[in-house]
């Protein structure tokens, strides 16, 4: 069976390079091995495309967080990297330790995780700052900077609440969707949407895990270098239009260029 399967990518890749067309007819060859020597060519190249796509990630994220200093932009792109990378490797790692093998189908999936992962890192960082503006509002007001420190567990506990069930409902309608597709009749596509569906499941728990403690990390250190309440007041002409819709048309007393095209990208 190997020999003929040999023999059929052969006389494929002849018919492709031009060595029969010199024949009085015209050959046409179908076969299963074909079609899926052709989708692993061209998982090949999806996969190749990869590491342009996660740099052009990286790309995007640190011209997300420019207004934040090196370290907390280096916590930042890495926790928001880390948890789509990790739910990629622990779903790959589970369909082969139960017996699924690796198809032609499954290079496009990490594609998928890392658009819903670094998404719904954006959606708690959204949310982060805009507490932050606003629990920082109200310290000012009555001038009890004294209890600061202890305003983290409250804000992540507002984070989770504003942002928790609009993750939770994404992750369940794509792991829905994705679910049903297991019950195709191809093999290749039910294994795929399995895996998929595995990494968009663990993506959700990761982020929860591993992306959010990492908000009230940077926070700290940033509080212990006297930075903070800076930083808040450099971020407020960006954070007050998520509050308040009606803001917009302050947009244009924000002069600096790289804020303006950084609030864009927000």
């Amino acid at each position: 069976m190997e020999i003929l399967n040999k023999l059929e990518v052969k006389l494929f890749n002849d018919i492709n390079t031009g060595k029969l067309n010199n024949l009085t007819f015209k050959v046409l060859i179908y076969a299963d091995q074909l079609a899926n020597h052709e989708m692993m060519r061209g998982s090949k190249k999806i996969t190749s495309l990869l590491g342009i796509g996660v740099a052009a990630m990286i790309l995007f994220l640190i011209v997300a967080f420019w207004h934040f200093n090196w370290k907390s932009q280096f916590i930042l792109i890495t926790s928001s990297l880390l948890s789509p990378l990790l739910s990629i490797s622990v779903a790959f790692s589970i369909i082969g330790w139960i017996g699924i093998k690796f198809n032609s189908i499954m290079p496009i999936m990490p594609f998928l995780v890392f658009g819903i992962g670094v998404d719904n890192a954006f959606l708690l960082i959204h949310s982060w700052r805009k507490w932050a503006l606003i629990e920082q509002k109200e310290l000012n007001e009555n001038k009890e900077n004294d209890q600061k420190k202890d305003i983290f567990p409250q804000r992540m506990a507002n984070v989770f609440e504003e942002m928790g069930s609009s993750i939770a409902i994404t992750s369940l309608t794509n792991g829905i969707a994705f679910g049903i597709g297991i019950f195709s009749p191809s093999s290749l596509m039910s294994n795929f949407c399995l895996c998929t569906s595995i990494a968009i499941f663990l993506d959700f728990l990761f982020e929860f895990l591993i992306f959010a403690p990492c908000l009230p990390l940077i926070k700290w250190k940033i509080e212990e270098n006297g930075e903070e309440i800076n930083e808040i007041k450099n971020e407020k002409k960006e954070i007050i239009f998520s509050i308040k819709k009606e803001n917009w048309p302050l947009f244009g007393k924000i002069k600096s260029k790289k804020e303006r095209y950084i609030y864009r990208i927000l």
